[in-house]
Formats: C-alpha cells, sequence, structure tokens
C-alpha cells in the first residue's frame, strides 16, 4: 500500500513515515525503502503527472511551470516602449498624411496615434481608415478619428497592456503620462515579444530548468548502447 502511494503521489518520504507509524513496525523499514524506492522510480519515468496534480493538468495548467513569476506583469510600459516615436497633429489633412506616407516608405505601423497641437492625446487611425476613397484628402486627421480612449498610462503593467491590446485588436497603443496625460511614447507589439524574451532568458539564467527525468533517459539511452557495443565485442 505504501509503495502504491508513493508511485502515484510521488510522495517518497510521506509514504514511508505513514506506513511505519501506522503498523509500529519499524522492523520493515528495509523492505519498505526498497518497494517505495522502486515505486517511485517506475512512477517518475512512466507517469507525466501524480495524483495531486493530474485533476489541474486536464484544466491546462501545467505544473510546474504555470506557478512561475508572470513576466509581464513585472514590467511596466515606460519601460520599454518607444519615446521616440511619430505622432501626427490631428490638424494635419488626409492628403498632407498620405504624402508624408508616400515619402516614408520606412513607417511599418498599421496605425496613426493623433495628437492635438498641446501634445493632448486625441485617438489612433487605422492605415485603412485613412485611405478610405469616401474621405476627402483635405479633411482634418481630427473628422475620422473613431478610437479616441484607447491607451495606457506609463506605470501600468505589460500584461494589462496586452489585455487593452487583444480587446481592442489593435498591435500599438499610445502611453501617456500619469501626471499631464499627453504622449510620451508608444508601445508595440514587438516591444513586448522582446521584452518578455529578455525576461524569459533571464529568469531562466536565474533559475535553471534541471530535469532529472531528461537526465535519466539520456543516461539510459546511452547505457543501451554500451550494453550494444560490448555484444558487438564479443560476437567478434
Amino acid at each position: 500500500m505504501s509503495a502504491l502511494f508513493a508511485g502515484s503521489s510521488r510522495a517518497f518520504i510521506t509514504s514511508i513515515i505513514f506506513a511505519l507509524e501506522s503498523t509500529g513496525q519499524f522492523n520493515a523499514l528495509l523492505p519498505l525503502l526498497a518497494t517505495c524506492s522502486a515505486a517511485y522510480v517506475i512512477s517518475y519515468f512512466m507517469m507525466e503527472n501524480t495524483i495531486m496534480t493530474e485533476k489541474i493538468s486536464r484544466r491546462g495548467i501545467k505544473t510546474p511551470t504555470s506557478y512561475e513569476p508572470d513576466i509581464l506583469e513585472k514590467i511596466k510600459v515606460e519601460e520599454v516602449m518607444d519615446a521616440d516615436s511619430i505622432i501626427f497633429s490631428d490638424e494635419n489633412t488626409i492628403g498632407e498624411v498620405k504624402e508624408w506616407l508616400r515619402k516614408e516608405p520606412e513607417y511599418k505601423s498599421n496605425y496613426l496615434i493623433t495628437s492635438s497641437p498641446e501634445g493632448a492625446y486625441t485617438g489612433i487611425i487605422s492605415t485603412s481608415n485613412l485611405y478610405n476613397e469616401m474621405h476627402s484628402n483635405e479633411a482634418k486627421l481630427k473628422d475620422i478619428i473613431k478610437r479616441k480612449n484607447i491607451a495606457v498610462d506609463s506605470e501600468s503593467s505589460l500584461r494589462y497592456a496586452v489585455e487593452k491590446m487583444a480587446n481592442e485588436n489593435l498591435d500599438v497603443l499610445p502611453v501617456l503620462s500619469l501626471e499631464s496625460k499627453t504622449i510620451i511614447g508608444i508601445l508595440t507589439y514587438t516591444n513586448i515579444l522582446s521584452s518578455y524574451k529578455a525576461g524569459a532568458d533571464d529568469h531562466k539564467k536565474k533559475n535553471p530548468d534541471i530535469s532529472l527525468k531528461r537526465r535519466g533517459l539520456k543516461i539510459l539511452i546511452h547505457g543501451q548502447k554500451l550494453m550494444s557495443a560490448i555484444k558487438n565485442k564479443k560476437s567478434k
């Protein structure tokens, strides 16, 4: 019974102590060590989860990786935003912006961030809306702004920014100052991906993932190759 519990729960020490305390037969320590050790090793290599983690694993929670710190929650928007970004005045005409985009093919964003002449954020315009044939080239950008309240402040976490992007179906967000509410930068999905990769790499360096199972499998495979090599030598 102790071996069964040790294998299914991988609570090796608990299984042995529980059996000894329940029965009081301390002379059974050696058999318990042998059977529980065998059950634990077999379970470790044959079972992906234990009875403790099987249910939550079926819900999509993978232990222990699901309990690692949320990298995006720890990083603030101001740490990764582009402070030197292009902001369009909402007083510019559609024709002027089209001409500028024609001369600046390096501008790859699908959205235009607009502000008032005083620097206050006024909205986001998609390039598809900009090139809509229904709009006159003489119309101003402020006349075609549809998204006016979509932004994040500089103190927000990247987790919040990602949720905002997903909810609004955007790949760019203006970053506003907490005090003045003026635009101080732009956050793009590439900024988020780069910071996530850097954070993940840093976490791996500080907390290396040592997989005993993987190392054990390599040892077994190497042992099998060694055995086959020895057999080949004997046959020769």
